[in-house]
This record gives structure tokens, C-alpha cells and sequence, in this order.
């Protein structure tokens, strides 16, 4: 079991997030932090990957543009956009730590209703680079739910997490 640190994207935690995607070939598909993001540090402080997350008005779309049709779900509090994790970390827990601590700090800035479009699930075989986000199985395992199918084997899923208390 490893045990990793999550830090919020922000001035000081830039380059850490810049030396993954160098380290990544500088390109990590549409999945770049551009506004908020959980960080996944390992024991040395190096980033290992993230949860990019925002309100709807920092994040417009859900990822790559897909969504659904307008009108179709309540506008939620928060979207999760895409989780990456970089080359050589994957299959470790790393996406897992990265959605626990985008809702830790969904929780830490007043909760709400969450949303999120899940790749194609973990009976759907598929290469590991192209998955920008997380399966709809590792959501679920994080008590969100299916609400709306979005292509053949995605899904947008929905949660609504309690405001932490600090």
C-alpha cells in the first residue's frame, strides 16, 4: 500500500505539476490543470497525477468537449473533468487517491453535487494512455452514480458530498 500526499494545484505546487507533464512528453492530452486540481505527491514531493476539477463555470464541458445535451441532468455544484496519472504510476492507486483528495477539497470549499464523465468501464478493454479520466467503477467506489450514458461506454456519473467542517 502506498501512501500519498494530496496538495491543491496552485503558485507553489506549478512546478511540480509541470515536471509530470515533462516527464510525460509535455503532452497529457486535454487533461492539464488549468484552474483547480488535486495533486498526488508521493513520499519524495514528486507529482504523480491529479483530479482537474471546478465549478461549471471553470469547467464548461466535462472532457474533450463531450457532454449531453443541454437541459438533460441539473447543472451540479462541481464537475470533475479528468484525472491523469503519469507513465510508470498507473495501476498503482494513484487515480483513486486523486479523486479522493479533488472531493476533500470539494468538501473543504462547501460540497455539493458533483459530476464527472468516467471512461469506458473495466469490463471494456482499452489502452491505459488513452484513459483521461477514471472508470466508472472507480467512481462508483466513491459513491457516485449512473446517471447518464454517454457513448457506447462511458458514463456521467453524480455525488453529492457534505461540506467538511474544519
Amino acid at each position: 500500500m502506498f501512501t500519498w500526499t494530496i496538495v491543491p494545484l496552485g503558485p507553489e505546487t506549478r512546478p511540480l505539476h509541470d515536471e509530470l507533464v515533462a516527464a510525460n512528453g509535455g503532452h497529457v492530452g486535454q487533461c492539464c490543470p488549468d484552474a483547480r486540481a488535486a495533486l498526488v505527491l508521493d513520499a519524495d514531493g514528486s507529482c504523480l497525477g491529479w483530479a482537474k476539477y471546478g465549478t461549471p463555470e471553470e469547467v464548461p464541458t466535462l472532457r474533450h468537449g463531450r457532454g449531453y445535451p443541454e437541459g438533460a441532468l441539473p447543472t451540479p455544484d462541481w464537475r470533475i473533468s479528468c484525472v491523469f496519472v503519469g507513465r510508470g504510476f498507473r495501476k498503482l492507486g494513484v487515480a483513486r487517491a486523486a479523486v479522493e483528495g479533488a472531493l476533500d477539497l470539494i468538501a473543504a470549499e462547501g460540497g455539493g453535487v458533483v459530476e464527472a464523465i468516467s471512461d469506458p468501464t473495466d469490463d471494456h478493454e482499452v489502452q491505459p494512455r488513452s484513459l483521461p479520466c477514471a472508470t466508472v467503477e472507480l467512481f462508483e467506489r466513491h459513491g457516485f452514480s449512473r446517471v447518464l450514458r454517454v457513448g457506447a461506454h462511458s458514463w456521467v456519473v453524480v455525488r453529492t458530498v457534505e461540506p467538511r467542517d474544519d
